[in-house]
């Protein structure tokens, strides 16, 4: 498994969609950095830096996440890798396995890349710790969400064989829509009046929640605990048993 994921993670950097996105979340960054950095905007240097770069970074999960998601997915399917990659024998519940940790690595490694060049940046414009950090906090506590998505999205990607419906879902959790949804919904006076915020049940609920530090401890573990399990090990599970009773179509 690890020569197949080695092979498809060199063939995924080598696309052109993923270059281009990641050169454009650098040249956003770049950007912000200028104008924080040169003074441009005015106030303090290190506060404009952390929120214009904050900003710069904030498109990672549409401008990052979609060209992985079909480098990994859509590009399977089209070429017929996967078809091939079984017929050599190589089991159904190694692929979906592989197909996810493809994207776990990807996104590091992009994060990795970004991290890096705000840190430069930083650098050359006398930026503090804490400018230069909260960006890159920030950056990473998106990780978790566009993983969550990832795993949510692989489901339709092999129920239908096709990584369409799958990038459709996964811009429509990238974009928040499900949060939107039940925003509204909460405006109903019956579920006003249930003095509970449902959209903690949406995956950037869920995450928010265990980020919130006006939450107790044990209270933000355990919806950790339900991150991971809702969201990430039972959509591989249904992944799993989706895509082994699949005919797969050659």
């Amino acid at each position: 498994m690890r020569r197949t994921i080695g092979a498809d993670i060199i063939r995924i950097q080598r696309k052109k969609s993923l270059l281009i996105t990641s050169f454009l979340v650098i040249s956003f960054i770049l950007l912000a950095g200028i104008i924080a950095g040169l003074g441009v905007i005015k106030g303090d240097k290190n506060e404009n830096f952390s929120m214009f770069v904050t900003a710069a970074i904030a498109f990672c999960p549409f401008m990052t996440g979609i060209p992985i998601f079909t480098s990994v997915f859509s590009d399977d399917f089209k070429s017929h890798s996967m078809q091939v990659s079984i017929g050599r024998g190589f089991s159904r519940n190694k692929l979906v396995y592989a197909r996810f940790f493809e994207t776990l690595i990807m996104v590091v490694e992009a994060f990795v890349v970004f991290s890096l060049f705000i840190i430069g940046l930083a650098v050359i414009f006398g930026i503090n710790s804490k400018g230069m950090m909260e960006p890159i906090k920030n950056l990473w506590m998106s990780y978790p969400n566009i993983i969550c998505y990832f795993a949510v999205s692989m489901i339709f990607v092999f129920l239908t064989q096709s990584g369409t419906l799958g990038l459709v879902v996964y811009i429509l959790l990238a974009a928040s829509v499900t949060d939107m949804i039940l925003n509204l919904l909460s405006m109903v006076p019956f579920i006003r009046d249930m003095k509970y915020d449902i959209t903690n049940i949406t995956i950037d609920g869920m995450i928010g929640c265990v980020y919130s530090s006006e939450r107790e401890i044990w209270k933000r573990a355990v919806y950790g605990v339900a991150v991971l399990v809702i969201f990430i090990i039972i959509p591989i599970i249904a992944s799993k048993k989706i895509f082994k009773h699949k005919e797969l179509e050659f």
